[in-house]
């Protein structure tokens, strides 16, 4: 009886472990400071253009305190500026909760333009935010407090999940890396 009891405590032990573990890990990710780092360097690559491949180097990929890989790549087709974040959490899977928050953040910072948007995650679950608009336009980006302080009202963002031909495309697109 003793020997039941002792493994019933040792499994409850082990998963409050686990539960607070996870709960410190997504309270940094969702924390206003990460927001704020997001914030920054996310505004810093909009100035960035163009931008064909991501690398730790120039600072169009970074690797937050929170272990969530952000790349940025920027271009021109037939007039139209496109703009295009991807999102990747540390330890090989992007949860839904993570790249929604993070796309909708994306979402605030851009929402004073008038651009098309298209939100994806591959089969891998890296998600995807891409903006386009008339090359002509400067994107302009809402105040940092402002985005922050929406976060708290964070909404589900609709994102589609699409097959990716070639799966070593994704980790190649981070160049300097290590």
């Amino acid at each position: 009886m003793a020997y039941v009891i002792g493994i019933i405590v040792f499994v409850i032990v082990i998963v409050l472990i686990y539960v607070t573990s996870k709960s410190r890990y997504y309270g940094k990710i969702f924390s206003p400071e990460h927001y704020d780092e997001i914030f920054e360097w996310a505004t810093f690559v909009l100035l960035m253009h163009p931008v064909k491949e991501s690398s730790f180097e120039d600072g169009s990929a970074i690797l937050t305190k929170a272990k969530i890989a952000l790349a940025y790549t920027s271009g021109v087709d037939d007039g139209i500026r496109t703009i295009h974040f991807s999102i990747s959490q540390g330890g090989g899977y992007t949860t839904q909760a993570v790249g929604n928050r993070m796309i909708f953040l994306l979402i605030r910072l851009l929402h004073k333009n008038q651009c098309q948007a298209n939100f994806f995650q591959t089969e891998s679950t890296v998600h995807h935010a891409v903006f386009s608009m008339p090359e002509t336009k400067e994107w302009i980006t809402s105040d940092k407090d402002a985005v922050i302080a929406d976060m708290e009202n964070c909404q589900r963002v609709p994102v589609q999940t699409i097959s990716v031909p070639q799966q070593d495309a994704e980790p190649d697109t981070l160049k300097g890396a290590g």
